[in-house]
Parts: C-alpha cells; structure tokens; sequence
C-alpha cells in the first residue's frame, strides 16, 4: 500500500513504518518529534487539535480565527522549530473539523484569515477537514476564495469514508474530488478515512463487522484508488492510539503492522517554502516616532534609539493591540522584563547584529530560544514606560545595534534600522 496513512489520537507505541503523511491528534512537541525520528524526514505530519465540547465558533470569522492561530502558535512553533535552529518544515496543522453547509460563507471566511496568520508565522497548512460528501457540488463556488488564499505548501483536507468493500467504488464517498475540476491541480490530504456510516448506511468502525482480512483487502481497494490522483500525498485511515470508548470500534492497532509491512518505499520531492520577506517587524506598520527624534526627551541618548511602529492611520488602536510582531534578523532571543523601561521585550544577538522589541503585550517564544528572520517572537502592547502613540500608548519600539558594538555613537550601539 502506497497512500494509506495513520491517523494517530494520543499516541501510539507500534510501528509506523515510511508513510506519505501521519496524522497526530492532541499531542505535543515532544510526540511529534518522536514520530519524525521514526518515520523519517519525507512524511507529512499533520497536526490538530479537537475543539472542547466540539466549540467551533464562527460568529465573528476573522477574529475566531486570529484567537485560534494565537492559542496554538507557541505549541505550533515549538513542534517546527527544534533546539539550536533546526527546522521541520514539512508539519502542516489543521484548523476547525466537520464545518456543515449552512456556514460555509462564515468557514470560508474564517480559513482564508488563518491562513493568513499562519503565513505570517511562516507555518503550513490544511484546509477544510470537511466530512463525508462536504462541500457539496455548488458549494465550491463559496469556498474559491479559499483555493485562491492557498499558500504553495498549503493541502486541502477532506473525510472519506466507506460502508463496505462494494461502496470504495462509490466516487461520491471516495475520491469525490475528482467530481470537481477545481480541484484537480490542488494538494489533498484525505484527513480521515475507513469504515463508517455513510448516508444512514453501513456501521460505524470495522471491529464486530467484518474480519482483518476483509478490513485488509478494503485498504488495499482504496489505496487502489487514492494511487490514481497524484495530487493526493495519502489518505490517513482513522484510527490509531488513545481513541477512548466512542470510537473503540475503529481501532487499527490489529492490522496496522500488515499495512506496514505492505507499505511502499518513496521520496518525498520538496514543496517550496516561500522565503520570508522582512522589512519591518509589523508589516503595514506606520513610523510615529524616527531613529534620532526628540533629543530631549532621551537624555541618555542623542535622540530616540530606535524606530518607533503604531497602528495604520485607518486601523483603530484596539484592532492594533496584540498584533504579531517579527524579529528581522537571525540568533538566540531572549525574552525581558523591564517594568520601568521597555516593559515586556525581545532582545536577539546574531551575527552581524542584535535586535531589539520593546513595550511587548507578551511573548510567542521561551527565554534563549533560536529564532530566524520573520519568526513571530511576541505581540503589540504597552508595557513599560509608554509615550501615547495610541491607545494607552499602543506601539512597538524597533532597534538594531550593529556588531561591533560602537557605543559611543551617542545611541549606545543602536542605528536607524531603516537605514540598512
């Protein structure tokens, strides 16, 4: 079997051989890169996150979606981003699960803003995770926007599953993509997949249903079809590891060890990862305060040490507080508290450089950590001592000290970061 995948809640402790892609639901940093060290560094691993009590919001699209990505960022960058810079560019992570039709322009709209804040955080994507038969035929026209907001390394996500051997060739329960042209150029990833109910038919799980040799020859069947759509990386059949008593009859730890075995050899051929393009810490940003401004009020200084950012002159301060801030440069950050000065800052020493953030509301990344340039290292605030530029003083101080340290430059090391 080439494309059949695990679908993993949990944990699981058996042989996960070299797959396409596996799929990890409620786990942390720490399983995930056990899981890469197994299956090798060519298997898509997908992540998700189950929504309390199934609390999937979608009231206010554009901001559920900015409080979803802000939960998960500090988890998200952890699992891609390993010790002394090492980084897993090949984990995508998943959002809402299961949206039904009738909020489909609200769902639409709620992807194509986290995709956004998942491409400012330079992190890769699944789309969708609709279930069986969603989105129906003329609901694509809703959902183009969110084909069109795809990023090169971004799949489509979609539940597949099947009532018995027969129904594998039933192309609205599987491979219904292939019924939309829209769809025939776009990366899919078949997020769950397996034997289940389907339109009122069938049972839910294989195990009383039908034996392991029947279950077997079904993933074979759909294996069979999945292998004639190269845009589909695999299909994740659900499920192993800590599934609990709901979904105790869909358990695959007694046949996942043949799926191995009959497993596929192959290479992953890279996906781009667009570089980041940093030119401010906030992009859109505007300049209220320059480098070298109001020499009085910085006696230490011949004038303000640092570019001062603040919202668009068509944003409000509210919308500006707490927005993703990224460094500039590259090297080890570390995260400060100076209630009388900067407040809440970032401070970076690289190479040909440090940099400085200052006045942060809070931190994305842990103390000593190794960053690269357009990482998102904290957020918009006004901690510390703040002249008001908005809101309660709403803004982020920026400097740049280039190495050597020249501090007697009458800034004490610091430049116009414009200026380079």
């Amino acid at each position: 079997m080439r494309k059949i995948c695990p679908h993993i809640i949990g944990g699981y402790s058996g042989q996960l051989g070299h797959p396409r892609v596996a799929k990890l639901v409620d786990v942390d940093a720490a399983y995930v890169r056990q899981v890469r060290a197994q299956v090798g560094p060519d298997t898509l691993i997908i992540v998700r996150w189950v929504q309390p009590h199934d609390h999937q919001p979608l009231d206010e699209p554009g901001l559920r979606a900015r409080n979803f990505v802000t939960k998960y960022a500090p988890a998200m960058l952890e699992m891609v981003w390993w010790a002394e810079g090492e980084h897993d560019q090949n984990i995508a992570f998943s959002g809402y699960n299961e949206i039904g039709k009738e909020q489909a322009a609200a769902y639409n709209e709620f992807e194509c803003a986290r995709l956004e804040e998942m491409h400012a955080l330079g992190l890769r994507s699944i789309v969708g995770d609709w279930s069986v038969g969603r989105p129906d035929f003329p609901e694509w026209a809703i959902y183009q926007p969110l084909l069109d907001a795809m990023g090169p390394s971004d799949l489509l996500g979609a539940h597949e599953y099947w009532i018995d051997l027969e129904d594998i060739a039933n192309r609205y329960h599987i491979a219904r993509f292939s019924m939309v042209p829209a769809l025939d150029d776009v990366p899919i990833v078949i997020t769950e997949t397996g034997r289940d109910v389907v339109e009122g038919q069938g049972h839910a799980g294989w195990i009383g249903h039908c034996n392991r040799e029947e279950y077997l020859a079904e993933a074979r069947a759909a294996d069979a079809v999945y292998c004639q759509y190269p845009n589909v990386l695999g299909a994740t059949m659900f499920t192993l590891g800590e599934a609990g008593d709901d979904w105790r009859r869909f358990q695959l730890s007694g046949i996942w060890d043949q799926v191995v075995f009959e497993g596929a050899p192959w290479r992953l051929i890279p996906v781009p990862i667009p570089p980041k393009l940093v030119a401010l810490p906030i992009p859109g940003a505007r300049v209220s305060q320059k480098f070298g401004e109001n020499p009085a009020w910085y006696p230490k200084y011949a004038g303000h040490p640092g570019v001062d950012l603040a919202t668009p002159r068509h944003m409000g301060w509210a919308a500006w507080h707490g927005a993703y801030v990224q460094c500039t440069i590259a090297g080890k950050a570390y995260t400060i508290e100076d209630k009388s000065g900067y407040g809440f800052y970032v401070y970076i020493m690289g190479n040909e450089a440090d940099e400085l953030l200052a006045h942060l509301s809070g931190f994305t990344i842990s103390n000593g950590a190794y960053v690269r340039a357009g990482d998102v290292v904290g957020r918009v605030g006004y901690t510390g001592n703040c002249n008001p530029t908005g809101g309660a003083g709403t803004h982020l101080h920026w400097g740049i000290r280039k190495r050597p340290l020249q501090l007697g430059n009458g800034f004490r090391g610091y430049v116009d970061p414009q200026s380079l």
